[in-house]
């Protein structure tokens, strides 16, 4: 819900020039985004992460991690039985 995910954005020059850049997000397998997240690329989300609620993720995360913040970090990282 609320979710934003940023794949374009503005760069301002010194000449006051704007160009658009776009940039890669890629999001793993079993990913939950919490409500009113942010992710801003370029980034790349790893598998069975959970982003919570409220974080602006600037930063590639690893598989299988909590993150929160702003900016996100790994809170905590999950053991994966296989």
């Amino acid at each position: 819900m609320n979710c934003v995910l940023l794949t374009h954005y503005l760069t301002p020059h010194k000449d006051g020039n704007l160009t658009y850049d776009t940039g890669k997000l890629t999001i793993g397998n079993d990913v939950f985004i919490g409500a009113n997240s942010v992710i801003a690329t370029p980034v790349t989300i790893g598998d069975n992460v959970v982003i919570a609620a409220g974080s602006v993720v600037t930063r590639n995360i690893p598989s299988n991690c909590l993150v929160g913040g702003v900016p996100a970090r790994v809170l905590r990282n999950f053991v994966v039985d296989k």
